[in-house]
């Protein structure tokens, strides 16, 4: 027969509350003595991981066209042209008539035509022997990359064509200046346009993403204006902050930890520590910038954190 069945023995119970209890209070004391005691060897700061920036600034005065962006850009892209406007200096007339012949029209014309290409030729002639007389200056000063001599060669030899197209530019035009004049009559000035336009090809430099562009075509933009900034995938390290008061726990090499969003935990070593004024608010208050070097050097790892925020730490009695 089965036998009574009576209320639970109260000292189990009583037992499994106090083993709770005990748990629950043991946990707070190990997060106030965490938090208190050792949470004071800890140094506290944040960052971000980068990558090498590459900027590409406007070369002229002049109105943006053909815009072609995208989030990912390979080297070589074209990303937009600059049209710079060149004022003509157009002939001052006396009258709104001039005295040509029916033969000489085609021949103005044509001289008048050749006059214009031979300034624009020129003045693109000028840019490149500017831009070699730049990358000169940097090579005296032992200043230029030496990744550039491509570049540079590329230069040379779109000079050495300009200049061959503006001699036999120029032969031509001196040969219409020889032609006999014949009888003249009266004829209407010939339209000059007022304004002549040369493009400026931007091209992108690297592979990489872009993290600022201009976003709409016909804008105008001066010389030295920043038309992009590409990130590129080299050169990873983190850009950490600390408090300034902390500048006696870091150093050099240090070893420190990175708290990533996810949860997940990795190593890094500072690589270089300088003061930077970092603007929080209305505040402007000294930080120490710290160059850090994760120990996980994948690329595709931390493209996944490229814009988010990292926890750094580092123990106060590692030195």
């Amino acid at each position: 027969m089965r036998g009574k069945e009576g209320a639970p023995k109260p000292e189990k119970t009583i037992d499994i509350f106090k083993k709770f209890y005990y748990v629950v209070l043991f946990s707070l004391i190990g997060y106030l003595i965490y938090y208190f005691v050792f949470n004071k060897f800890i140094v506290r700061g944040f960052g971000y991981v980068e990558f090498d920036v590459v900027k590409i600034y406007s070369p002229i005065n002049g109105k943006v066209m053909d815009l072609n962006i995208s989030p990912k850009v390979k080297k070589g892209q074209l990303l937009c042209t600059i049209e710079e406007r060149i004022k003509n200096n157009l002939p001052v007339l006396s009258s709104k008539k001039v005295i040509i012949n029916e033969k000489i029209t085609q021949q103005e014309i044509k001289l008048i035509s050749l006059k214009a290409k031979y300034k624009i030729l020129k003045k693109e002639s000028q840019i490149l022997k500017s831009k070699l007389n730049k990358f000169s200056s940097y090579e005296i000063l032992e200043l230029y990359n030496p990744n550039e001599i491509n570049k540079i060669n590329n230069l040379k030899n779109q000079l050495q064509q300009l200049e061959l197209q503006l001699d036999l530019l120029k032969t031509e035009i001196n040969s219409y200046k020889s032609l006999p004049k014949p009888k003249v009559i009266i004829k209407p000035v010939p339209k000059i346009p007022l304004y002549s336009y040369i493009k400026h090809y931007i091209h992108s430099p690297v592979n990489g993403i872009l993290v600022e562009y201009i976003k709409l075509n016909n804008g105008i933009v001066k010389m030295k204006d920043i038309l992009f900034k590409i990130q590129t995938n080299k050169n990873l390290r983190i850009i950490g902050y600390f408090s300034q008061k902390n500048i006696d726990y870091l150093h050099k090499n240090n070893e420190v930890r990175l708290y990533l969003p996810d949860g997940r935990k990795e190593k890094g070593f500072i690589e270089k520590i300088e003061v930077n004024n970092f603007d929080m608010g209305l505040d402007s208050l000294q930080k120490l910038k710290v160059t850090i070097i994760p120990q996980n050097k994948s690329l595709k790892f931390w493209n996944k954190y490229r814009f988010l925020n990292i926890k750094i730490r580092k123990y106060k009695w590692q030195l």
